[in-house]
C-alpha cells in the first residue's frame, strides 16, 4: 500500500510499522524455508551415508564369496583331474556302446521308432556316475582301513617296546638278587 507524501506523520509511521512487520514476517518465512532446506540436506546426507555403508557391506560380502569360490576351485580341479583319467577309460567303453547304439537306432528306424540310442546314452551316463561314486566310497574305505592298520601297528610296536622294557627290568632284578646271594654265600664260606 502506497502512502502519499502529503499524508500525516501518524499514517506514515503506521505504514512504516506495517512494512517492518511484513519484512519481519518475510524474513521469518525465509528462515523457516532455509531451516527446512537444511533439514532436507541433512536427510539426504544421511541417506547417502546409509547407501555408502550398504555398498561397503555388499563389497565385503562379494569379496568373501570370491574367496570361498577360490578355495573351492583347487578342490574341484583335483576332482576334475581324477575324473579325467576315469573318463578316458569310460570314453573307450562309450565308443563300443555308441556302436551298439547305432545298430539299435538302425533297427528302430526300420521299425519306425527312433531315439532309442539317446535313452541308452543317458543310462550309460547314470551308470558312470554310479561307478564314480562307488570308486570314491571304496577309496575312502581303503584309506580308513589303512589308518586303522597304522594305528594297530603303532599300538603293537608300543606294546612290544613295553614288553622289552619289562623283561630288561626283570633281568636286572634277577641279576641283582643273584649277586647278593653270591655275596652272602661268600661271606658264609669265609666265616666257616
Amino acid at each position: 500500500m502506497v502512502v502519499p507524501d502529503d499524508a500525516p506523520k501518524e499514517e506514515r509511521q503506521k505504514h512504516c510499522v506495517v512494512q517492518e512487520e511484513e519484512e519481519e514476517e518475510e524474513e521469518g518465512e525465509e528462515e523457516e524455508e532455509e531451516e527446512e532446506e537444511e533439514e532436507e540436506e541433512e536427510e539426504e546426507d544421511e541417506d547417502e551415508e546409509e547407501k555408502e555403508e550398504q555398498g561397503e557391506k555388499e563389497e565385503e560380502e562379494e569379496e568373501e564369496e570370491e574367496e570361498e569360490e577360490e578355495e573351492k576351485r583347487p578342490r574341484q580341479q583335483q576332482h576334475s583331474e581324477e575324473q579325467e583319467g576315469k573318463d578316458d577309460d569310460d570314453d573307450d567303453n562309450d565308443d563300443d556302446d555308441n556302436d551298439d547304439d547305432d545298430d539299435d537306432d538302425d533297427d528302430d528306424d526300420d521299425d519306425g521308432g527312433g531315439g532309442g540310442g539317446d535313452d541308452d546314452d543317458d543310462n550309460d551316463d547314470d551308470d558312470d556316475d554310479d561307478d564314480d561314486d562307488d570308486e570314491k566310497e571304496k577309496k575312502e574305505e581303503e584309506e580308513e582301513e589303512k589308518k586303522k592298520m597304522m594305528l594297530m601297528m603303532m599300538m603293537m610296536m608300543m606294546m612290544m617296546i613295553m614288553m622289552m622294557m619289562m623283561t630288561t627290568m626283570m633281568m636286572m632284578m634277577i641279576t641283582m638278587i643273584q649277586e647278593k646271594e653270591d655275596e652272602e654265600m661268600d661271606v658264609e664260606k669265609r666265616i666257616r
